[in-house]
C-alpha cells in the first residue's frame, strides 16, 4: 500500500513539473513573440512611423508596383489630361440641372480640361463661370469624376462621365436639388479609397468665398 502511494505521489510530482515547464515555456514564447511583434515584426506600429507612399514601396517591390498601376485602383487618380480622361467630348455636349437651373459643358482649352457653368434666359446666356479641372478620379472602367484644387483644398466638380453608359451627367449626390457646384470638399474617406492616405494640415481654413447662385 505504501509502495503504491509513493508511486502515485511520484507520478503526480512528475506531471506537476511537466505542467510548470510547459506553462513557463509558453509564457516565454508568448513574451518573445510579443516583443518581436512590437519591436521588429511591425515597424509601422512605432510612434515615429509615417506613410511613405507607393514610390517608396516600389524601391523594394518593383514587380508588385508594376502590376498594381495597371489595375483599376492603380489608375483611379491622376492629373486631368487627355490620356487620363475616358470621356467623349462633343461641341454641344451639355447637361442640365433642373433644380438649380444650371447647365454644364466640358471642353478642352489646349491641354487643360475646363467645365463651363452657365444659365440661359430664353436663348441668351445670362450667367457663366469657367473652372479648370485639376484631377480626374476614377479609372474610367465605370466613371470619371473631376476634382479642382483650390488653395490646397480639393473640391468635387459638378460633372461626371459614366463610361459604361457613354454619357455625361451629374455626379452621385449632386442630383435632386443637392448640387453643391464647385464647393464640395473631398475628405479623408474619399481620398484614401481612391488615391492614397493624404497628409492633412490641421487648423487651416480656406479663403475661398462661396459664389452666389448666378449672381
Amino acid at each position: 500500500m505504501f509502495f503504491k502511494l509513493r508511486n502515485i505521489i511520484s507520478v503526480s510530482l512528475v506531471v506537476l513539473v511537466l505542467l510548470m515547464m510547459s506553462y513557463c515555456g509558453n509564457d516565454s514564447s508568448t513574451q518573445t513573440k510579443t516583443e518581436l511583434t512590437s519591436t521588429k515584426g511591425y515597424l509601422n506600429h512605432g510612434d515615429s512611423a509615417h506613410y511613405v507612399g507607393m514610390d517608396q514601396c516600389k524601391l523594394c517591390h518593383q514587380d508588385i508596383y508594376n502590376t498594381f498601376i495597371e489595375t483599376g485602383m492603380g489608375k483611379s487618380f491622376d492629373n486631368a489630361s487627355k490620356m487620363k480622361s475616358s470621356a467623349k467630348f462633343e461641341k454641344h455636349t451639355a447637361i442640365y440641372d433642373k433644380a438649380s437651373d444650371f447647365y454644364y459643358h466640358p471642353f478642352w482649352d489646349k491641354d487643360s480640361l475646363m467645365i463651363l457653368e452657365f444659365r440661359l434666359q430664353g436663348k441668351d446666356t445670362v450667367y457663366k463661370r469657367i473652372e479648370k479641372v485639376d484631377y480626374i478620379i476614377g479609372s474610367g472602367q465605370h466613371t470619371n469624376s473631376h476634382i479642382q484644387n483650390v488653395n490646397g483644398y480639393y473640391n468635387q466638380m459638378p460633372m461626371t462621365y459614366y463610361t459604361q453608359q457613354g454619357k455625361w451627367d451629374m455626379p452621385p449626390g449632386f442630383e435632386n436639388g443637392f448640387n453643391t457646384r464647385f464647393s464640395r470638399k473631398i475628405g479623408l474617406e474619399c481620398m484614401s479609397c481612391h488615391n492614397s492616405f493624404p497628409e492633412f494640415v490641421k487648423a487651416l481654413k480656406t479663403n475661398m468665398q462661396e459664389v452666389p447662385n448666378g449672381n
